[in-house]
């Protein structure tokens, strides 16, 4: 006999896994008001329970959902529960994975619906507009987080210190990227490589130019405004170019988009530009790090339609946020995105078409997207590489801003209560 819940009557069985998610998307249900189950819930006490949510999983919930809210006759099959008290609308939530009714009719939780429990948002730093994409980065043991979005802030934030203001007014930045012993800045406008001390100071302007960046172990790997992509040591002003192969190099686009990633040992350059009819098309290289003696190359790992938006390297492949049509919906939640698998062997694989992607990271080959939906609502989607087919969809209070991975926690800008915040992986 599976334990009665609070709202609901006792239900003797095992309750559906969680609905898994239609390839082109789904809006979740949207947030209603009741109460918060996430309230007083740390980052330690979010991560207790819940098993991996690609494959499956049970939650003990009690079996009248109908009884719930005091919702009448209305009887609902688990996890479904008429919490809105109407006939007309019938069974209308999944307490599985509703932000608002979290497990309970009125439970409502501010983080992630899993499997009937709440896995709640952990405020770091209030007052925060959300990050752009590469608006987080990580040392050690500080979390890095720039928002330019209506004025610039840059924060640093650790367990012992939290969180500190390191800059609140300067140029529009459009990334960041921690070294050895100061954060890099992406300049906006003039494309300029800027750089602050760890503890802060002095913001510096830098001789070079850099339209994308990534730092493995002392090295700065970068692309300068002339799309020559070079290499540098810090704390050096000198440079090593990197050219890409030479018959390819001529017919990459001078206007053309970079987006540069790591995973600490292979670095990863994607380029993409529209063309004169709004088409779309990209290229994506590896870098093979020298050995002694040996001088970096690039190879060439695929090319196709599409505009990149976002790029993360684990194992032997890349993972690409693809937009097939930019042309395409007017506010980010209309505008299809494709998440693609791009092996270091040259094979692609297309894992998920979808809308609404703001950004993804890759874990214990899973693939975690966090989406902007319709009706101000938001979910964060698990995808198993070995089968994406199996992908589920769980709501969020929040949309997920620059989604990055630190383990044992995601960080992210909540993009309802403008916060930074962090959220245990759960799953393993």
């Amino acid at each position: 006999m599976q334990a009665c819940h609070e709202f609901h009557a006792c239900y003797d069985g095992p309750c559906p896994t969680p609905r898994r998610a239609e390839s082109s998307g789904g809006a979740a249900s949207s947030a209603g008001e009741g109460t918060d189950a996430s309230a007083g819930a740390s980052g330690s006490s979010a991560a207790a329970g819940g098993t991996g949510a690609a494959a499956g999983g049970e939650l003990n919930l009690a079996g009248d959902a109908g009884a719930g809210g005091g919702a009448g006759a209305l009887t609902c099959p688990p996890p479904s529960a008429n919490c809105d008290e109407s006939s007309l609308t019938g069974c209308e939530v999944n307490l599985l994975t509703n932000v608002a009714n979290c497990g309970a009719c009125g439970a409502r939780c501010r983080g992630v619906c899993a499997l009937g429990e709440c896995h709640a948002f952990e405020t770091l730093a209030s007052d925060f507009d959300p990050p752009p994409y590469r608006g987080i980065d990580f040392t050690s043991s500080d979390v890095y987080a720039l928002s330019s979005r209506f004025s610039t802030q840059l924060l640093r934030w650790s367990e012992g210190h939290g969180a500190e203001s390191l800059l609140s007014d300067g140029p529009d930045f459009s990334g960041i990227v921690s070294g050895v012993d100061r954060v890099y800045l992406l300049g906006s406008y003039d494309d300029r490589l800027w750089s602050i001390p760890f503890s802060g100071g002095m913001l510096s302007e830098d001789q070079q130019t850099a339209i994308a960046a990534v730092r493995v172990g002392p090295t700065l790997y970068a692309v300068d405004t002339a799309r020559m992509p070079y290499s540098r040591a810090q704390g050096s002003q000198s440079r090593d170019d990197l050219p890409l192969p030479s018959g390819l190099a001529s017919t990459l686009p001078e206007d053309a988009e970079a987006i540069m990633a790591s995973d600490g040992v292979q670095v990863v350059l994607a380029m993409s530009r529209l063309d004169d009819k709004g088409a779309a098309l990209y290229w994506v290289f590896l870098l093979q790090l020298p050995r002694a003696g040996d001088s970096s190359q690039w190879q060439l790992l695929g090319t196709g339609p599409g505009e990149l938006r976002g790029v993360r390297v684990s194992g032997s492949a890349a993972y690409l946020d693809l937009v097939v049509n930019p042309t395409d919906g007017v506010n980010d939640s209309d505008v299809m995105h494709e998440l693609r698998e791009l092996s270091f062997d040259n094979r692609s694989m297309l894992l998920q078409r979808v809308a609404g992607v703001l950004d993804f990271t890759i874990v214990n080959a899973r693939l975690y997207a966090s989406l902007e939906l319709h009706d101000n609502a938001s979910a964060l989607r698990i995808v198993p590489l070995e089968d994406p087919s199996l992908s589920v969809d769980y709501e969020t209070s929040a949309p997920m801003a620059s989604l990055s991975l630190s383990l044992p926690y995601f960080y992210f800008g909540d993009g309802v209560r403008h916060d930074l915040s962090r959220l245990r992986a759960w799953l393993e």
